[in-house]
């Protein structure tokens, strides 16, 4: 009985730390395509929403997916879905792509929210 005071406590944590390892990650890579200088002309392709969540009395959640591609420096096209972007940016739509370089590249079009040394509201 004593085992499920330490077990149950300790994959929660185990949970905690894996999921706050995912989100440090991701951001470390968004950082560095915004961070390594190099942009490119983009072009959203499609836009579409994804349904989550209505079941019994939990609540609706949509959210906003755009699909972009464009080239890379190297002349390789490269086409990536992206979550939570603008509702203003529609399909046929130019956008700027921050990317870095290599075989494990990473793309966002969504512009940094630290400018120079300041912070800017998004």
């Amino acid at each position: 009985m004593d085992v499920i005071f330490y077990a149950v406590p300790g994959l929660i944590m185990a949970l905690a730390l894996f999921m706050a390892h995912r989100v440090v990650r991701r951001w470390l890579q968004i950082r560095g395509a915004w961070n390594s200088g190099l942009t490119a002309e983009g072009r959203c392709l499609r836009t579409f929403t994804a349904v989550g969540g209505g079941h019994g009395d939990t609540s609706v959640r949509t959210t906003l997916h755009h699909v972009y591609e464009f080239i890379a420096h190297d002349g390789r096209v490269i086409r990536f879905a992206e979550d939570g972007g603008p509702a203003t940016t529609v399909e046929g739509d130019y956008v700027t792509v921050y990317h870095t370089d290599g075989r494990q590249l990473v793309a966002t079009t969504t512009a940094s929210a630290w400018t120079g040394r300041t912070w800017r509201p998004r």
